[in-house]
């Protein structure tokens, strides 16, 4: 049954590639083991954990686009091959302000142990705030793990015999460091993250896309485009960077991004008003105040013709 839910409760999914896009068509208790995509060491059914989004159809339109983008980029499927007309993927759809919530963090890990105790090998694609729910599922899994956690921890190695991989996808949490540990707290195998680096909200990415603008800033200043007095030189070193990208922040949150003087990542400051027609700085505008995130990042050109 495809068409729009009168009531979008958390829960698992069916998203169905037909006429080029995928859609939505109903909820199910357990994954399909008979829809397996060709994968990098053998197929795998793929699954996703959403992030914020406003209803389960356009999570479901969307976020196959950064199921494919992840696991192409690390060389699990072919784009080709994953989006051939009649594939599917299952998504777990986590409704709006429940993705810390503790019942549907034991859904989701019980659908993970279910998955692995049948023996059906899965891809995870984790969006953006379905970080904290997978976060959640870890722990309970790390109470529970899966068969031979333990050992798979222990011995690297052996890691993804159960067939049960993870990818992130402009997660919540931006530490590759903490993202692996909790795939090993919940026995599965980390594969990798893709990063929305033009969400200022996000704090780890405000200094990323900082200097880069700032270096057109600065390059604007040599060559006459900017007043070299509308830029400051220094933040007050390392120590100030984080007042300075606060009060930055402040600025952006408050709508005021075009006047807004954003901390460099070395301490020097920049005024966004002189480089606003770059396209970095008009894609960090439509992540941080609009809905940039929902979409795969893979360059600022694609992002804006989103």
């Amino acid at each position: 049954m495809n068409g729009s839910f009168s009531r979008e409760r958390s829960g698992l999914y069916r998203v169905v590639r037909r006429q080029d896009r995928w859609q939505v068509e109903d909820s199910v208790e357990k994954f399909n083991g008979d829809k397996l995509w060709t994968s990098k060491e053998s197929k795998a059914h793929y699954a996703a954990v959403s992030g914020k989004f406003e209803n389960v159809n356009l999570a479901g339109s969307l976020l196959g686009k950064h199921i494919v983008g992840g696991y192409s980029k690390e060389n699990y499927v072919l784009p080709t091959d994953a989006e051939k007309s009649g594939n599917e993927f299952s998504m777990y759809w986590v409704e709006k302000g429940a993705h810390k919530d503790k019942t549907v963090a034991e859904d989701l890990a019980s659908i993970i142990q279910q998955s692995d105790k049948n023996k059906i090998p899965v891809n995870w694609l984790v969006h953006d705030a379905g970080t904290a729910t997978f976060k959640e599922a870890a722990k309970i899994l790390k109470q529970k793990p899966l068969a031979d956690a333990g050992t798979r921890a222990m011995y690297p190695e052996t890691v993804g015999r159960t067939g049960q991989c993870v990818y992130f996808s402009n997660p919540s949490i931006s530490s590759e460091k903490e993202l692996k540990k909790l795939c090993v707290d919940a026995g599965m195998k980390y594969v990798g993250m893709n990063t929305n680096n033009r969400d200022l909200k996000n704090w780890t990415t405000l200094r990323n896309v900082a200097g880069e603008m700032g270096k057109a800033t600065l390059k604007k200043a040599g060559t006459g485009g900017v007043a070299a007095g509308a830029i400051a030189a220094s933040a007050g070193g390392l120590d100030g960077i984080p007042k300075v990208a606060q009060n930055a922040m402040d600025s952006l949150l408050s709508g005021n991004y075009y006047s807004a003087a954003l901390a460099v990542g070395a301490g020097s400051v920049m005024v966004l008003g002189a480089v606003k027609k770059l396209p970095s700085v008009r894609a960090a505008a439509r992540c941080t105040f609009g809905k940039g995130n929902q979409y795969w990042y893979a360059d600022d050109s694609s992002l804006l013709s989103a």
